[in-house]
């Protein structure tokens, strides 16, 4: 059988599909797009005669969190991922026939995330590995494509924020942020990263055309760093990105704080709370109830998991006890 399996340009857009350039700032989140085209005008494609291969090059990945399965085109191809000689490599293997005249387009959520200059590569291929129909290629010269990117640094928005300010607090960090001229902001994105470089989201904030907005998280030892660096990405109505200035903090916690009791007197309660200044509680604990004498009440084993508090019964105790 003879069809055309072809490939067209590559290109990149925002993820509201508007072509963007190829240089992408660092963490930004764009879509690559891959033209899959059978240019024959009668022969369907037979289902296992080819498989497509997609290199990301060594500076982007998947956005974390896209779903391969739900990609466009996957009613068609089994796409996968992994790495391969230091990049990320798409697999689309062709699982339905691919019809004559078909045209369209392969869609996937990328993000920069090593600064310098690659390359996305993409080949149509055909392998006959799992049909018994033989596929021959009307023409080899249209199976290819790929396109040159850089990434390069996160372009600050003066603009949108025009102050940042990240304070320790005990062992927990306010994010202080002023925005001016807020226009279709969705919401706001805290991301910290203990290389400057390679960034991770702790917590988000929705716009509410506020002036001042304030977001506190905990220092836990994931985050605790001598060196914390901390940047603000606004997130658009139409999926772009757009980054503060970074700021910088001493985010270590070396303190075991210290407990207390809330209310204190208790006084016709079924619960009171333990709080934790200074530290996390994070672990096993027991927590044991005695009367004035020293007599036992009652007790609870806990698992906590970086909690500031939580609620101990006092059960039935009698008037005066």
């Amino acid at each position: 059988m003879i069809a055309d399996p072809a490939i067209g340009q590559v290109s990149f857009t925002n993820i509201s599909g508007s072509v963007i350039p190829d240089s992408l700032p660092l963490g930004y989140v764009a879509q690559l797009n891959i033209p899959i085209k059978n240019l024959s005008v009668s022969n369907d494609i037979p289902a296992g005669s080819c498989k497509i291969k997609i290199g990301l090059g060594s500076k982007i990945i998947l956005e974390p969190g896209f779903i391969l399965s739900l990609a466009n085109t996957s009613q068609y191809f089994d796409w996968t991922a992994e790495l391969n000689s230091g990049q990320v490599q798409l697999t689309g293997e062709l699982k339905f026939p691919l019809p004559a005249n078909f045209y369209d387009t392969a869609k996937f959520n990328i993000q920069g995330n090593i600064l310098d200059y690659s390359t996305v590569t993409t080949n149509f291929l055909i392998t006959n590995h799992n049909t018994p129909v033989i596929l021959s290629d009307n023409d080899p010269a249209n199976n290819s494509s790929f396109r040159p990117y850089k990434i390069i640094p996160p372009v600050p928005t003066p603009v949108n924020f025009s102050s940042v300010l990240a304070v320790k607090n005990n062992c927990s960090v306010d994010v202080l942020f002023r925005t001016e001229n807020e226009i279709n902001v969705t919401h706001f994105d805290i991301e910290i990263s203990k290389d400057g470089i390679h960034f991770i989201k702790t917590g988000a904030i929705n716009a509410a055309q506020l002036t001042n907005y304030k977001f506190s998280f905990p220092i836990t030892p994931a985050v605790s760093s001598p060196v914390l660096y901390l940047r603000i990405k606004s997130v658009d109505l139409d999926g772009s990105y757009k980054y503060s200035i970074t700021k910088t903090l001493n985010a270590e916690c070396n303190s075991k704080g210290t407990l207390g009791i809330y209310p204190n007197p208790v006084k016709g309660l079924e619960y009171i709370t333990v709080r934790s200044s200074g530290g996390l509680l994070n672990g096993k604990y027991r927590a044991t109830l005695y009367d004035i004498t020293g007599r036992y009440i009652s007790g609870k084993e806990l698992s906590l998991d970086n909690q500031q508090q939580f609620a101990y019964p006092l059960g039935n105790i009698s008037s005066g006890q």
